[in-house]
Formats: C-alpha cells, sequence, structure tokens
C-alpha cells in the first residue's frame, strides 16, 4: 500500500509538469478557431431544426402527455413481435396526429427539395455568371480597354468632372480619369 503512494505522487507530479509544458507550448496556438466555427454550427443549425421538429412531432403525438379519449396504457409500447408499421399506424391513427406527421413529412420534402435541386441550381447559375464576367474581364484585357470608357472619352467632358453621377460611380468610367491623371502629373 505505501508504494501506491509513491506512485500517485510521481503521476501526479510529472502530469502537472506535463500539463503546464503543453499549456504554454502546444496549445497556445489554435487552428480552425476563426470564423469558420460560426459557420459550422449554422450548418449544424438546420439539421438541428429538422430532428427538433421530429423529436416535436413525437411528443406532439404521443397518447400518454395529450390522452384522447378511450386510450389505455397497453397501446403506448410496442408489444414484441409487432412490426413497426402496425406501431405507427396505432400511433396516428387519429386526424391530429396525423396531420402532425403530414405537415412534417411536408416540411421536410420542402428543405431536402431547397437544399438539394434549387440551391444547387443557383450554385451553377452563379458560377457561370462569375465565369462570364472573368471571361468578359479577359476579354477587355486583351482588346485593351473595354467600349465604354473608349466612347466616354471621345464624346465625354473634357473636365475631370462630369454632369452623370451614375457614371462617376462606375470603376470602368473611372479607368480614363486615372490614366489621365498620371499623363498630367508625368
Amino acid at each position: 500500500m505505501p508504494l501506491l503512494h509513491i506512485f500517485a505522487v510521481l503521476h501526479f507530479s510529472t502530469s502537472y509538469l506535463n500539463y503546464k509544458w503543453l499549456f504554454f507550448t502546444w496549445h497556445q496556438t489554435t487552428f480552425g478557431f476563426n470564423e469558420d466555427v460560426a459557420l459550422y454550427s449554422i450548418r449544424l443549425f438546420k439539421w438541428a431544426i429538422l430532428i427538433h421538429m421530429a423529436m416535436a412531432m413525437m411528443m406532439y403525438t404521443n397518447k400518454r402527455v395529450l390522452t384522447p379519449k378511450g386510450y389505455n396504457t397497453k397501446q403506448h409500447y410496442r408489444p414484441p413481435g409487432e412490426p413497426v408499421s402496425e406501431f405507427f399506424r396505432r400511433r396516428f391513427d387519429n386526424s391530429r396526429a396525423l396531420t402532425v406527421a403530414i405537415i412534417m413529412l411536408i416540411l421536410l420534402f420542402c428543405y431536402l427539395f431547397w437544399a438539394t435541386i434549387i440551391k444547387t441550381v443557383l450554385t451553377i447559375l452563379h458560377l457561370r455568371k462569375e465565369k462570364r464576367k472573368k471571361e468578359m474581364e479577359e476579354d477587355e484585357e486583351v482588346r485593351g480597354g473595354d467600349a465604354e470608357a473608349d466612347k466616354y472619352r471621345k464624346t465625354g467632358p473634357k473636365e475631370d468632372e462630369s454632369d452623370d453621377f451614375f457614371r462617376e460611380l462606375s470603376i470602368r468610367s473611372l479607368r480614363y480619369h486615372y490614366v489621365r491623371a498620371n499623363k498630367e502629373y508625368e
């Protein structure tokens, strides 16, 4: 028994030193403790809502909680050997419970339809739009500028400010002013 105390003192002292060393050297930098944690938790919330709705449906259709007329406790539990379909048929035998199940299934179908089909199509359209935009920018660089800036340069006013406020906000049309300012500086 005294030997156990010696081993305990050795274990706790080495553990203390080990944990202290790990705290100050190894665990001082964290990886992945940034905005990814928040984004991951938001993705999990979607599934948490669905699971919460399923559990709420099972609680709402529980006949022991909201007891209908003519219900006894032997109907609640599934007897051994009874098929699962018979258990659920008994659980959703009244219109209230069946309505809750149908609403839950409709919501689940709508969410899965959104997550698999509509969101995928929107992602593909967004990627296509980005690809076209990138191709147009590369094509403009090959041509040596955009047509709108050239047209504005030929027909626009010669001063640095124009009367068109929206054209001033456009970055493409401001390219001419940048080039002109650099030429005047030289």
